[in-house]
């Protein structure tokens, strides 16, 4: 019997380079809707304009670098209307990736209050709601939990003092923003050719990484908590996206041999001498998580 493997045309680095010089366009990536829920060209103004009010959570799509996309569009989330309930009133914030703050808010159920857009400048239209309903244009701040959850220009709440995040935070630019992060996710282009791409290893200062993770998560693993202070060989650090080359802290995630030998295309660390020898000393580790799952 003959094994053919099936190639991922858009996985592949020589397929996507081969497609891109045909000119040949991508259809939208499963996840990001079908072709008749994306935006016709009236919509997408909107969202660059005055936003389009969300009114159901699962039109809101979560990337796996934390951003937010709306129906193949990426974007950012603010609260519009609000109570005036003193002329100085604090303004709200906009948000640009999934942080604890909108966590907070899909928890408590609250996600009809949020407009989703994409606008070039910081300008957002805001009701002020009162005795006598008013809109404005008001220049909105970045959520600084934002910023934190997605590493901008190496934001970090532990780490930086508050002048310091404040500077980033009066200088944060969207168009900065959407230029790192296109808005069109459906024409994104690849990062490498199949000349360019870097070899996805480890890189020089892996250890370095791998250190500082171990001391701030103090030597537990993320998945099935158990402390390895005491036998630090035991805990690996994962790359969440599979590129060994991004190491940001929120794609590192600190596992136990077992919790890592079960993460997907990692079979090949299961039935080897050092697999066996962490079972014999701590057990099963990954299975006590999905038999608690469930």
């Amino acid at each position: 019997m003959i094994k053919l493997k099936i190639i991922n045309p858009i996985d592949d680095p020589f397929l996507s380079e081969l497609r891109f010089r045909m000119g040949a366009k991508l259809l939208p990536k499963l996840g990001h809707g079908k072709l008749t829920e994306l935006l016709d060209p009236e919509a997408i103004r909107a969202l660059g304009k005055e936003g389009i009010l969300l009114d159901d959570l699962d039109q809101l799509k979560i990337e796996k670098d934390k951003t937010l996309s709306f129906k193949g569009q990426r974007v950012v989330v603010y609260i519009r209307d609000h109570n005036r309930v003193r002329e100085d009133q604090s303004l709200p914030k906009f948000h640009i990736s999934y942080c604890k703050v909108l966590d907070t808010m899909k928890t408590n159920n609250r996600w009809h209050r949020y407009v989703v857009a994409n606008p070039d400048n910081e300008i957002f239209i805001i009701n002020w709601i009162g005795n006598k309903t008013t809109t404005h244009s008001e220049k909105l701040n970045v959520c600084q939990t934002c910023l934190d959850a997605i590493e901008w220009e190496n934001f970090s709440f532990s780490s930086m003092k508050k002048n310091s995040r404040l500077n980033i935070v009066e200088e944060f630019k969207l168009k900065n923003f959407f230029d790192k992060y296109p808005k069109d996710l459906l024409s994104v282009l690849p990062k490498y050719t199949v000349d360019t791409a870097p070899l996805n290893d480890y890189t020089e200062d892996f250890e370095i990484h791998r250190q500082k993770i171990l001391a701030e998560r103090k030597s537990i693993c993320d998945y099935c908590s158990l402390k390895l202070s005491s036998d630090t060989r035991w805990l690996n650090v994962h790359h969440e996206n599979g590129d060994k080359t991004d190491n940001r802290s929120s794609n590192l995630t600190l596992l136990c041999y077992d919790c890592h030998a079960n993460q997907p295309y990692h079979g090949h660390m299961k039935g080897i001498n050092r697999h066996s020898e962490f079972i014999t000393k701590y057990g099963f580790r990954f299975n006590l998580i999905v038999d608690f799952k469930n």
